[in-house]
């Protein structure tokens, strides 16, 4: 069947680690949901960020032998307790060529390397050349979760296509993540320009307007534009706690839109539709983000 096009169904999903203090909302409590979501928008390619250890072990066991997990540990990170970041591809479509991570810096081979401001350490991408056996074809899935600094967006990207080109060439290539920053921002404006990615949610026909896709665990489905003060509030409200934080109100006001996590694409692929897993369950979410869907044609 070489040559043939096949639907793939894509997502990420930012899964909030489970060391932070969440009461009500801390991974024990809300992991059955988050999962649900998972097996019910049943993914043919899941990229994941902010796992634990923990985490990434309690994926594994629920997909069982149906997925196949390729995960790298951020052990490196200023000493914090590391975050896990990865990929999982339907066991019984692909079969994996090779993968790896690097590193946004201007080192990326360097394994914990920094080279421009990061609030939280170093950042890697994890990426896999598959073959999928529907097409015969080859290619290659990576997962990236850029800092929160508003000074790493930029070089993050560019690093990103850099290091891409090279590793994926003409293949057809899938990047997934969550970006820390809003729809149409520099970073966005240049990765889908320069960098040579289209972005699905453009290609799908959406609009950026009033988008979330982090939620900080309120059930909120839109930016209210309409009602700038209670806006300005909601974002004070869950972004003033944290000083590294403190620029995201100004950034989202500007670009009147919460969507920081992106699916791209690059090569011969075309989308057929893209959304937001807006579901939430008795006024709970499965995370502070929603999970982000594509259907592509390869």
């Amino acid at each position: 069947m070489t040559g043939q096009a096949a639907a793939l169904r894509v997502m990420t999903f930012n899964l909030r680690t489970a060391i932070a203090n969440d009461g009500p909302n801390h991974w024990d409590r809300r992991k059955d949901l988050a999962l649900q979501v998972i097996r019910s928008d049943d993914p043919d390619l899941l990229g994941v960020q902010e796992p634990t250890a923990g985490q990434w072990n309690e994926l594994r066991a629920a997909f069982g032998g149906g997925r196949t997990a390729i995960g790298y540990s951020r052990e490196d990170t200023l000493g914090r307790e590391p975050h896990w970041q990865g990929l999982f591809y339907r066991t019984d479509r692909f079969d994996r060529i090779t993968d790896g991570v690097f590193w946004l810096s201007d080192t990326p081979r360097v394994p914990g390397s920094i080279t421009w401001k990061q609030d939280w350490g170093a950042r890697s991408c994890v990426w896999a050349r598959l073959k999928d056996r529907t097409t015969g074809r080859d290619l290659v899935y990576a997962v990236v979760h850029t800092d929160t600094a508003g000074e790493a967006w930029l070089p993050s990207v560019k690093c990103l296509s850099a290091e891409l080109r090279g590793i994926a060439g003409d293949l057809p290539l899938v990047l997934v993540g969550d970006f820390n920053c809003a729809g149409g921002c520099e970073a966005h404006r240049w990765i889908t320009g320069p960098g040579g990615f289209t972005d699905t949610w453009y290609a799908a026909g959406q609009a950026d307007e009033g988008v979330v896709t982090f939620n900080a665990f309120h059930p909120i489905t839109a930016l209210p534009l309409d009602n700038m003060p209670m806006l300005e509030k909601w974002m004070h409200d869950t972004c003033d706690a944290v000083p590294q934080f403190a620029h995201y109100p100004e950034h989202v006001l500007t670009h009147r839109n919460y969507r920081i996590d992106w699916i791209l694409a690059r090569g011969a692929i075309r989308t057929r539709a893209a959304r937001v897993d807006l579901r939430t369950f008795s006024g709970r979410t499965p995370s502070d983000h929603y999970p982000i869907l594509a259907d592509l044609e390869i």
